[in-house]
């Protein structure tokens, strides 16, 4: 961590929680000013997560599997041309190989991304990518240490003061 500042708010009646982010991030970004690119990370609260699981087929047929799943569960209520959509898929390794894909796919609204995008864009800056919290802990893998046995199970925890994350590898 080169830099760590915090700009603390809170839920107001009468004000809406969206502007008050944006205040808040404002406030950080005149104090530290950001150069021109950043990721944004959606909380638990802002996606929705759902573990399918598929028969052996190409990558292009699980595509539109996935699609047709997400149609049927319709995330926030929503029509699927407002939902954005990306899924990790799960490896199987080759002693317990099956015919079984498993997939976890995260759906987020279309408005909310579009939001923090926009007022981001509206400061001048880039957004390379949009994070979900509860997933994004897979990437913590490259920091295990090597001496960790290929088959045991890792506990990866994200302990927050309102949401937190924990995931289970094997």
């Amino acid at each position: 961590v080169i830099l760590m500042d915090e700009e603390p708010y809170e839920k107001l009646p009468n004000k809406d929680l969206f502007s008050q982010q944006k205040a808040a991030f404002q406030k950080i970004n005149d104090r530290h000013p950001i150069s021109h690119s950043l990721v944004i990370s959606l909380s638990c609260k802002e996606v929705q997560l759902y573990n399918f699981v598929f028969p052996s087929m190409s990558e292009k047929e699980l595509e539109e599997a996935i699609s047709w799943k997400v149609k049927q569960a319709r995330p926030f209520d929503l029509e699927l041309e407002k939902v954005k959509y990306g899924f990790i898929k799960w490896t199987v390794r080759a002693a317990t190989a099956s015919t079984q894909q498993r997939v976890t796919v995260v759906c987020a609204r279309s408005d909310t991304i579009s939001k923090k995008t926009d007022w981001l864009s509206q400061l001048g800056l880039k957004t390379l990518a949009v994070e979900a919290a509860p997933v994004s802990l897979v990437n913590i893998k490259k920091f295990k240490h090597p001496l960790f046995i290929a088959d045991e199970t890792v506990l990866w925890l994200d302990l927050g003061a309102e949401e937190s994350t924990l995931a289970v590898e094997k």
